[in-house]
């Protein structure tokens, strides 16, 4: 999630630096016009450039983000581990994950069956089935 806060900060970063570098450039382009105007007009969409970059790598999510929702199949049936926790295969996009379900929706993820990925612990999906059929 984005820190209201932070963007804030950035901004005001932005813009002393922004300041810092174009009154210069001003005085620059009002002593030697020709190379003043160039520098401005490229330090203009250099920073411009770089303030939309910021901006969209802003708005990117975690790869935990990513996951949470997302849909795939059993390879493995869920088997209880020693420590009582149902754990499984699936398969999402071509990936592998090992996942983790409760223990009410163990007995209807046999393989091949689809599931959705509604949390993710470490390494470990936790999933359950798609469809709420037995």
């Amino acid at each position: 999630m984005i820190d209201p806060l932070e963007k804030r900060r950035t901004g005001r970063i932005a813009s002393a630096v922004a300041l810092g570098v174009v009154f210069p450039l001003l005085v620059l382009a009002m002593l030697w016009p020709d190379v003043g105007l160039i520098t401005v007009l490229l330090v203009a969409t250099a920073g411009a450039l770089l303030a939309f970059l910021a901006d969209s790598k802003l708005h990117t999510l975690s790869p935990r983000e990513e996951m949470i929702g997302r849909e795939g199949v059993v390879a493995y049936l869920f088997r209880r581990d020693a420590n009582g926790v149902y754990l499984g295969n699936v398969q999402i996009g071509t990936e592998s994950w090992t996942a983790r379900t409760t223990p009410s929706n163990a007995p209807r993820l046999t393989a091949g069956r689809k599931v959705r990925v509604t949390g993710i612990d470490g390494l470990v999906l936790e999933v359950e089935p798609l469809d709420k059929r037995e």
